[in-house]
């Protein structure tokens, strides 16, 4: 039998305002397809979730189903855990060509082929036998990304002199931005708006990004008869900050590149002048200390004396515990006070939100918001916040996403895609296959420390060891997310991620590393619907007023220390993020055996129970605290309302990390 296959068709219509069912008729050969599998179909009330879930009603229309009636499965949890696994993949707003694409698939798969799929048990043979399917080869697979564009950026570049020349610094400098971003390195528009941008950015005292500008612009053949004035800048920036030194040799490397210039006898007297008079003033020592460029937002360090062995991004206080109703668990081995740092964790990895108007605000590395941008050599689709985090993606994944960066957001695909994506790009396969033997065998959810002890949080083995409850996927769910990972796996051969030899036009048998790297997105793609985290951040109109201010989602990313907190609608902590690091603190008093919970969104202050399970169904596996002394601080935590008998207490959401549930 093929168990359950539950289809909630939120992407098949939409509630009007008048509450009429508006539907295209592409949906009804769907149907018709699904009834020729053998599915029983009938059509259930139509439900809808509180707006408080979701901005636009969501549609629970129908349920396709081999065993139980319809109506049992509307009242049942897992239909809305359904719908949100489904928007995983890919939300139902956003327009794309997956869509079509697992369409085609589904239609193209015989009753047999479905049952035979559904009998599969691991990550491996799901994605060899979606390999076998004709439909999914169906599909052209090629570069598409923004190009670098010499005409648009000249046009750029002198709009933003124009404003330069009007004394509109901001707005000279957002027109330079547009122009480096689609400057190809090699044109002249580019060293010469980097210059440009510098002086800008001078006259508005951001020295620091500045001397970025006119490094990277003498680094790219910035004109010789103009190279005294950019030196003479540098100089200068260095005597804001108090060093001399280097703004002495900066002054003289000037005076050098003056015999260069065009400049008439007489300008070039009155600048040896005042380069002379400028290095003079450098030398003299006046005993002030160099002033170093402060960092904006400081990352605390992890609160306690000590540091945690066993988990090293986490205070001395924080341990795990498992009991086999819960799971594993964060719990306090120590008392913590309120404002105690418990954990400071760079992701495994990120991705910021791949909205255009995000491009020029977010470094696509580390997700820090930035004043200018740095771009990619090759493509004008991605920014960056200097050139470190450049270097630092260009030689790991930026060279295979670059060239089809377009089409990846083309797909409509989601960010938890993205993400699972960038977990194998940022590694290589020589990172994955040394670790072969260990991932064939499969996750151990009940393994968390290494062989030395220690919860090593930079391996790809603490996020594959991650709960994903694949035992209780549906077929369609699991199809869903093969689709998808064997999408993912065909961009990467036509960027020859597994060698030059390799091709995403030729139907060749996979090769080893091909079925490793296709079972590995199809693991992430249900790992991190349950563990990732939203990266936001929290956006003022004005420093210390409150008003207005609004937290922003900028990414995801993938915690794995983090990913032991459970949930409670009465959380001890808090997160926030500076860029794409993730920060917890306390937000009361713990004591030692208490569960350290956050809060995944509903909190009991503001939602009413019933509307705070209903939203966590749609994300989380739902158990409720009714078994009396299960640990010592259990009830304490999640018993936020008053007189609420022990087998009455509210539904209790652990984090999918939690293991059993």
């Amino acid at each position: 039998m093929l168990g359950l296959l539950e289809v909630a068709l939120c992407a098949s219509c939409f509630l009007r305002s008048d509450g009429n069912l508006t539907w295209r008729s592409q949906w009804y050969t769907e149907l018709r397809h699904y009834k020729s599998l053998g599915f029983h179909i009938q059509f259930g009330e139509v439900k809808k979730l509180h707006k408080t879930f979701c901005t636009v009603p969501i549609i629970i229309m129908s349920m396709l189903s081999l065993e139980a009636p319809p109506q049992k499965y509307l009242n049942d949890e897992n239909i809305f855990k359904t719908v949100c696994s489904k928007k995983i993949v890919q939300p139902e707003d956003k327009k794309g060509f997956f869509k079509d694409y697992v369409a085609n698939i589904i239609k193209s798969l015989k009753k047999e082929e479905v049952e035979k799929f559904s009998q599969l048990k691991t990550d491996r043979d799901r994605i060899l036998f979606l390999y076998d399917v004709p439909a999914a080869h169906e599909i052209r697979i090629g570069n598409f990304y923004f190009h670098k564009n010499s005409i648009d950026c000249e046009k750029k570049r002198k709009a933003g002199n124009d404003m330069f020349a009007k004394g509109k610094y901001p707005e000279a400098i957002l027109m330079y931005n547009h122009c480096i971003m689609k400057a190809p390195p090699d044109n002249e528009n580019y060293s010469l708006a980097l210059a440009n941008r510098s002086a800008a950015l001078f006259h508005l005292r951001h020295f620091a990004h500045a001397l970025v500008d006119i490094a990277e612009a003498l680094k790219h053949n910035y004109p010789k008869n103009l190279r005294f004035k950019l030196q003479d800048r540098r100089g200068c920036c260095y005597m804001n900050f108090g060093h001399r030194v280097e703004a002495a040799e900066c002054f003289n490397a000037a005076l050098a590149d003056l015999e260069e210039s065009d400049l008439c006898e007489k300008r070039k007297k009155q600048w040896t002048r005042e380069l002379k008079d400028k290095i003079v003033i450098a030398l003299q020592v006046d005993g002030a200390e160099p002033k170093e460029p402060k960092e904006k937002h400081a990352i605390p360090a992890v609160s306690g004396v000590w540091p945690n062995t066993m988990f090293p991004n986490a205070c001395e206080a924080f341990s795990v515990m498992f009991h086999p109703a819960f799971g594993r668990y964060a719990c306090a081995s120590k008392p913590i006070r309120t404002g105690d740092v418990l954990l400071v964790e760079a992701p495994y990895a990120s991705y910021p939100i791949v909205e255009k108007s995000s491009v020029l605000q977010t470094c696509h590395h580390c997700l820090k918001r930035f004043l200018v941008p740095v771009p990619c050599p090759a493509c004008a689709g991605v920014a960056f916040c200097g050139v470190r985090c450049r270097e630092e993606a260009l030689a790991t994944y930026h060279q295979t996403e670059c060239n089809i960066m377009n089409l990846l957001v083309g797909s409509g695909m989601s960010i938890t895609c993205f993400l699972a994506f960038r977990i194998l790009t940022q590694s290589g396969m020589a990172y994955f296959r040394a670790m072969k033997d260990q991932l064939i065998k499969g996750p151990d959810e009940e393994k968390f420390l290494n062989s030395e002890g220690v919860y090593d949080a930079e391996s790809y083995l603490s996020v594959f060891n991650l709960v994903s409850h694949e035992d209780q996927r549906s077929t369609a769910d699991l199809l869903h997310k093969t689709v998808m990972a064997m999408f993912l796996l065909k961009c990467l051969q036509s960027v020859k991620f597994f060698g030059p030899e390799i091709s995403s036009k030729d139907r060749h048998p996979l090769t080893d590393d091909e079925v490793l790297a296709g079972s590995i997105l199809v693991r992430n793609l249900q790992v991190l619907q349950f563990n990732a985290h939203e990266i936001s951040e929290f956006y003022m109109r004005k420093k210390g007023d409150f008003r207005g201010a609004k937290s922003v989602f900028i990414g995801a990313g993938i915690y794995p220390t983090a990913s032991f907190f459970n949930h409670s609608c009465d959380p001890g902590i808090v997160r926030y993020f500076c860029g794409d690091k993730i920060i917890i603190r306390a937000i009361r008093n713990l004591e030692p055996g208490d569960m350290i919970a956050e809060n995944y969104g509903p909190v009991f202050t503001r939602m009413p129970l019933e509307e705070r399970q209903l939203t966590l169904r749609t994300r989380q596996v739902l158990v409720r605290l009714s078994v009396p002394g299960v640990h010592r601080r259990l009830a304490d935590v999640y018993s936020h309302e008053a007189g609420r008998a022990e087998d009455q207490m509210p539904a209790l959401s652990l984090h999918p990390e939690s293991g059993q549930h």
